[in-house]
């Protein structure tokens, strides 16, 4: 219960102003993704080749990670932008910058003025322009952006996988454990992007952190995995034969061209899967592996730094992050398929490309909106009622 005016107003009537605003914002965002993404990269391209200059020619020392930070500053100035910041070992905290950029954050903020202005209208319509003056409609525009900041740390992930050029990232000397981060200067960052070292699952320590690793042209058999967390691993050329995956999560995870024989994927979190040219004989996957939107306004930062996804080799984005969060729907792009069943799989809004099947099952779960329910050689076990087995 509201305890004073202004509460009251941010309860009654700050939701639904904001919502319209963070809607328009996100299809603007989606309508022009591929143009923010083609900008973006020429511009990472010209700032990894600076920091590849400044390590070069003035000794600069391998990055540990870079930091892209929204700048407050900038909205204030009229001129809205990110700042990519990027610092030896130890950060920001023990480092000096090693090099900067500025990117373009207009599509970011380009419906807060006018939300702004329908909060002051609102309070004037409501007879409560004298408590809920300009200056609280200023700090709730703040408190949108933030959250909007937020919700699109979900999406920047998804975004970094199109901006980095591999050529221009392996022209850099970097640090053992290499990290891109999401979110404000000096404040909360959401790891991105990361190389850590190579590790032997069978033969680590454990607490070993797995997230974010690489997995190349490793062979798996006979093998059992129990509640790992692989979120934004990549297998890469991998074999899993007789392998069983019991409630592991596997957000966020790519599968290049891996092969799955006899393989049981049982409880999993799947949201944001990739399979590229993975070929799946014998293979029973049960899990979710729908995507999940983030309630735009779920979390706020604490300032303590908590959650910020710090990354060492011993805890490399161990950090339990709160709130919900958006993941892209699971996409299968060229694999083939051959004795497998999704078994009570969430599998609404899957994409499937060019991929071919025989004898596959769905059992129950949920398909709506999945490009499974119209391919040839899929059989459902159930009748569908509204995407649902």
């Amino acid at each position: 219960m509201a305890e004073t005016c202004i509460q009251l107003f941010e309860e009654k009537y700050y939701p639904e102003i904001f919502v319209d605003a963070a809607e328009r914002t996100i299809l603007y965002f989606v309508e022009h993704e591929r143009r923010i993404a083609e900008l973006w990269k020429k511009e990472w391209n010209r700032y990894l080749e600076q920091i590849a200059v400044q390590q070069r020619d003035y000794g600069a020392e391998p990055v540990a990670e870079i930091n892209i930070s929204f700048l407050y500053t900038s909205l204030e100035e009229g001129k809205p932008e990110f700042r990519a910041d990027s610092y030896g070992e130890g950060g920001y905290i023990f480092k000096p910058c090693i090099a900067s950029m500025s990117l373009p954050a207009g599509w970011l903020t380009g419906e807060l003025a006018e939300m702004e202005a329908c909060l002051n209208a609102r309070a004037a319509e409501e007879g409560m322009r004298g408590i809920v003056r300009p200056a609280s409609c200023e700090v709730m525009k703040r408190r949108a952006l933030q959250c909007l900041l937020y919700y699109f740390a979900g999406r920047m992930k998804y975004l970094i996988r199109e901006v980095l050029d591999p050529a221009y990232l392996a022209g850099i000397e970097k640090a053992e454990v290499f990290v891109i981060r999401f979110g404000e200067y000096m404040d909360w960052q959401k790891p991105l992007f990361a190389i850590l070292p190579e590790v032997d699952i069978s033969d680590c320590a454990k607490g070993t952190v797995l997230r974010f690793r690489r997995f190349p042209a490793v062979r798996w058999r006979e093998t059992a995995f129990a509640g790992l967390d692989f979120t934004q691993a990549v297998f890469a050329d991998c074999t899993f034969s007789r392998v069983v995956m019991q409630d592991c999560v596997l957000n966020d995870c790519i599968f290049d061209c891996c092969v799955f024989e006899q393989v049981t994927i049982k409880g999993a979190q799947m949201a944001g899967v990739l399979f590229k040219g993975c070929e799946m004989r014998d293979t029973v996957f049960s899990g979710r592996m729908s995507g999940a939107g983030m309630p735009l306004e779920e979390e706020e930062s604490s300032g303590s730094g908590e959650g910020t996804g710090q990354m060492t080799e011993d805890a490399g984005g161990s950090a339990e992050e709160t709130g919900l969060e958006y993941f892209e729907p699971a996409e299968f792009a060229g694999c083939s398929f051959k004795d497998v069943a999704f078994a009570d799989c969430d599998l609404c809004g899957a994409v499937v490309v060019n991929c071919e099947a025989e004898n596959v099952e769905i059992r129950g779960g949920v398909v709506r909106d999945s490009d499974f329910r119209n391919m040839e050689g899929v059989i459902f076990r159930g009748e569908v009622q509204d995407g649902v087995l």
